[in-house]
């Protein structure tokens, strides 16, 4: 019974060996195929277009990433920056980039991969800053982490997403380095690895400013709490080294909060708050409150216009700037006057919304091929995203873009070997020692207050689902998946 048992675990394992190796072969096939493409997305138009001097950069974009695409384009000769004139007419036009779009890809690419490594390394079971698995086996999780199909999609795209995911994991490595070095130089290396990385995250988030500076400040609440709890009080050159680091990263913000631009009176462009007053609050809500709603409202807005409005998350630019002609004034008197109604008629609906949203952004992997299987099984309607808006069917949409049927094999191989990694994981759980309790203290609890903070950032500014907004919180799913499965794998190597 027992060589029989023996011999199935080496059927399986055999299996699982061929499966990853035939995956990382697709997914190098599929990069190679793509490499040098650009997915159409509408703000990759917008960063060429501030890139090349065509439109000012506003409030919702970094600085960095148009100061990255305008350095690049002097690189390959005079500033002649912008997308493809067939991309600019049909959408359905097959598109190359400038060549030196390549650069940038293989950059992207490239620094993500660092990224990988360092976090893969920082946040293994062991606190010990060496490797905590076999060389063999890091290498193969941080490809399987690289070439996943939305890391690799979003590496490739002209966006910020992919350097905001590795600065935020950088910034998260910095963050664990420093609670566990002892001596001052490995402090200072740490530290000044949070503080570029905190500033490569917000020079190409706006958000990542707020969610990485809340990031550090609870983990240090919760840090000083475990220690207390223990009797055990930081050292006074803690605590100084601890502030040094907070205000220069507050420094940092306040640097690149001064040099972004206002929103500028008379411009169709909205401030923030405006903005997720109406994607988080209003809408789609305007027609369910629309009896509620005071006279003067109704009277600008008709109740056909508020149908339209509920329509697609991006209609009420439509409705406000178009079909109005609404001033900056009159927009924001509007919005006072039917934001009150909507909160008071709809606050516990409200707060499902964002509760669930923010579920979602935590758990983006599953969240993601679900949304994406309901998708398919409806025969992949492009109204999904043209005349109502999903972001996941975007998505995919743009990934599959230049390679439709490499691409379908794709995605359908990342969620099968997900799956089968899930499942590994798993199956030898109850065997398996939970991780020390300084292993909770140290990795988890500034990882796990990461993915919250930066999903509720996003679940409280836009009812809106998006995987590109969550690809930290994917990462870290499938880095456990996968750590599970390798755990598998080692225990059924022993005797």
């Amino acid at each position: 019974m027992s060589r029989l048992r023996s011999g199935s675990r080496s059927l399986l394992r055999l299996l699982v060996l061929g499966a990853a190796i035939a995956y990382l072969g697709l997914a190098a096939a599929w990069t190679g195929a793509n490499l040098g493409d650009i997915p159409h997305y509408g703000d990759t138009m917008e960063y060429l277009a501030i890139a090349n001097g065509r439109i000012e950069r506003d409030s919702y974009r970094g600085p960095l990433y148009p100061a990255l695409l305008r350095g690049l384009d002097a690189l390959d000769g005079p500033p002649r920056f912008r997308a493809p004139i067939a991309w600019e007419r049909a959408r359905t036009a097959v598109c190359r980039g400038a060549p030196v779009l390549i650069v940038l890809q293989v950059g992207q690419f490239l620094l993500c991969a660092l990224a990988l490594v360092c976090f893969v390394r920082a946040t293994g079971f062991s606190l010990s800053v060496r490797r905590v698995l076999p060389v063999g086996q890091e290498r193969l999780l941080v490809a399987l982490l690289l070439f996943d199909p939305l890391v690799a999609h979003f590496s490739l795209a002209v966006m910020p997403d992919s350097l905001a995911l590795s600065a935020s994991l950088l910034f998260l490595v910095g963050v664990i380095h420093l609670a566990r070095m002892r001596t001052w130089p490995h402090q200072l290396a740490a530290a000044s690895v949070a503080l570029v990385s905190f500033l490569v995250a917000a020079g190409v988030r706006p958000e990542k400013r707020i969610v990485l500076i809340a990031v550090l400040f609870l983990t240090g609440l919760v840090w000083f709490a475990c220690r207390h709890r223990r009797g055990v009080l930081p050292e006074p050159r803690a605590w100084r080294r601890a502030g040094v680091l907070f205000v220069c990263v507050g420094i940092a913000a306040l640097a690149i909060s001064s040099g972004t631009p206002a929103e500028r009176s008379g411009t169709s462009r909205w401030d923030l708050s405006t903005t997720i007053l109406h994607q988080r609050v209003i809408w789609p809500h305007l027609t369910k409150v629309y009896d509620e709603l005071p006279a003067s409202v109704q009277e600008r807005i008709p109740r056909h216009l508020a149908r339209f409005y509920d329509e697609r998350i991006h209609n009420p630019w439509h409705v406000f700037n178009e079909t109005l002609r609404a001033d900056e004034q009159e927009r924001r008197a509007l919005t006072r006057a039917i934001v009150p109604v909507v909160l008071a008629e709809l606050w516990p609906e409200l707060l499902l919304d964002v509760a669930g949203d923010m579920i979602e952004n935590v758990f983006a992997t599953p969240s993601y091929y679900a949304r994406l299987a309901v998708w398919m099984a409806q025969g992949e309607p492009r109204s999904a995203f043209e005349q109502t808006f999903e972001a996941t069917p975007l998505t995919y949409f743009m990934f599959a873009w230049h390679h439709p049927l490499l691409s379908r094999v794709y995605t359908g191989a990342g969620a099968a070997v997900t799956a089968m990694a899930l499942a590994l994981a798993l199956g030898g759980m109850r065997r398996r020692r939970l991780p020390a309790e300084s292993w909770w203290a140290i990795v988890a609890v500034p990882v796990g207050l990461f993915l919250v903070t930066n999903a509720g950032a996003f679940a409280a500014s836009a009812n809106l689902v998006h995987i590109r907004y969550a690809l930290a919180a994917h990462v870290v799913g499938l880095l456990w998946v996968y750590r599970g499965a390798l755990a598998w794998w080692n225990e059924s190597s022993e005797p």
